[in-house]
């Protein structure tokens, strides 16, 4: 989690489960390194690959809770409070 704060978004637990089951279920369905459809489509000219590039992080942070969402566990939660909090104090003495 540690490692995670810079990142901003809260998805090191998140992360870890994912990924365990990229490698179990490769190129299958519930492979969720693979990109959407839609991103597919989106990003599918030079600048779009731009974009996406840029934007990454946070596909690869939101992609598997949108295409395999599962429950989230006390772990997740404990990571997102810790990301806001950090978040919150980064704003608050380092902001304006």
């Amino acid at each position: 989690m540690f490692a995670n704060l810079p990142i901003g978004l809260p998805f090191s637990i998140t992360f870890k489960y994912y990924h365990l089951e990229h490698h179990r279920y490769q190129g299958e369905e519930k492979d969720t390194d693979i990109p959407t459809y839609v991103e597919a489509k989106l990003f599918c000219n030079t600048f779009g690959k731009l974009v996406w590039l840029l934007l990454q992080p946070f596909f690869y942070a939101f992609r598997p809770v949108v295409t395999y969402p599962k429950p989230p566990t006390l772990l997740e939660l404990c990571n997102t409070a810790i990301q806001l909090m950090f978040n919150f104090l980064v704003v608050y003495f380092l902001g304006n």
